[in-house]
């Protein structure tokens, strides 16, 4: 590693070791600026084809959280935080050769690509989108957004917030609640992880002790 690479290293280093999760915070809201500033680095995340088949829900709105908060199993980081963040993935019956959202995406990545030659290229390269399955379409759409999280999580830690991943949320009600009260389009998400964020309630929360590991059980290097 040349000098640059190992102080990127370190940096990444320490980002890493410290992250872990808090589920106390104090009332200091997080900037909305800064807020969007996160959610524009996290969304630079891979997904296959760069089709990136989710959409982010940033509620800070004290009332929502509230609402939200028997649906998500009465977990307190859900009306304690700063903001709940939502990542939504496209159902299947929504994104497949068939629909404009997924054109739309398609033929914005692939520029080359005409309306002419569209089918050709799904029906090559795009198998998966075949609108016949759609449930497959919408299981591969909930493991992308696993790739983002983590963009989150440390985007967030790097700035010293606090982050709680959550699962144990009623999905089909929590959706439903959103539909109904206009926040997102109405049939064409499932909710796909979920976390809280905000800033640690005290100083001592947010300190980490690094633990020693018996790496050996933990990896193995194959090379011959």
């Amino acid at each position: 590693m040349d000098t640059n690479e190992t102080k990127n290293f370190q940096v990444f280093t320490k980002i890493v070791s410290q992250r872990k999760v808090i589920r106390e915070y104090g009332s200091q809201k997080i900037p909305s600026e800064l807020v969007k500033k996160v959610i524009k680095i996290a969304c630079r995340a891979p997904s296959w084809y760069g089709l990136e088949p989710w959409f982010i829900l940033v509620i800070g709105k004290q009332q929502v959280k509230q609402d939200l908060y028997p649906l998500f199993n009465h977990q307190k980081q859900v009306i304690e935080c700063s903001h709940l963040f939502l990542i939504l993935s496209y159902k299947g019956e929504v994104f497949n050769w068939n629909t404009d959202l997924f054109k739309q995406k398609v033929l914005w990545r692939f520029n080359r690509l005409t309306t002419e030659s569209f089918p050709d290229f799904c029906q090559k390269s795009l198998t998966i989108f075949n609108p016949a399955k759609p449930k497959k379409i919408s299981i591969w759409a909930k493991q992308q957004c696993f790739i983002l999280l983590q963009n989150f999580l440390l985007s967030l830690t790097s700035l010293n917030i606090a982050t709680s991943p959550m699962g144990g949320f009623q999905e089909k009600k929590v959706i439903e609640y959103l539909e109904k009260n206009n926040l997102i389009s109405a049939n064409h998400y499932n909710l796909a992880v979920s976390f809280a964020a905000g800033y640690p309630l005290s100083d001592e929360l947010w300190k980490k002790q690094i633990q020693k590991k018996d790496w050996k059980k933990t990896f193995k290097i194959v090379l011959k």
